[in-house]
């Protein structure tokens, strides 16, 4: 039997190359917060838009503890995504989604190392600002000690 031995700097290479860590994976359009074993995740579908478009908004919730987590909405909304511009002194909301919710108490609990994913479609409305930072804040409702933050803008709409 033949054994074939590949060179050695072709295997130390090999080696090295196979050896290196994994760069950490950064999604610029995702933001998470923690708070006392809630960790909330606001993920947009980017983050540059124009009137007449559609933001769509993932939230999710995930329980990073062992016990179950009660979560006291106040109203028939499980979540809040709020459009904030700078106002000078302090941020301002400019909306807040959902718009309505039905004002009937709706708690709930989020079980150990479950999570829950809520998707919005928010429209980017005429009279949103733009050309200015904009932050979008997203929440579970009972909980705004953990509300995930991320900036968007809205350019003008291109003249025709």
């Amino acid at each position: 039997m033949r054994m074939t031995c590949l060179p050695l700097t072709f295997l130390t290479f090999a080696a090295l190359v196979g050896c290196q860590p994994a760069a950490p994976v950064t999604d610029l359009n995702a933001n998470t917060v923690q708070r006392s074993g809630l960790a909330v995740t606001l993920k947009l579908d980017r983050r540059s838009f124009v009137a007449g478009q559609t933001v769509r908004v993932a939230l999710a919730a995930r329980n990073v503890t062992q016990a179950r987590i009660p979560i006291d909405a106040t109203s028939g909304t499980p979540v809040f995504v709020r459009l904030w511009r700078n106002a000078g002194l302090g941020w301002e909301v400019v909306r807040t989604y959902p718009q309505s919710a039905l004002m009937i108490a709706s708690p709930w609990t989020l079980p150990p190392g479950a999570v829950r994913t809520f998707e919005l479609r928010l429209p980017v409305e005429p009279d949103w600002p733009t050309g200015e930072l904009l932050r979008l804040t997203g929440e579970l409702n009972g909980r705004p000690d953990a509300q995930a933050v991320l900036t968007i803008s809205i350019q003008p709409r291109p003249k025709e």
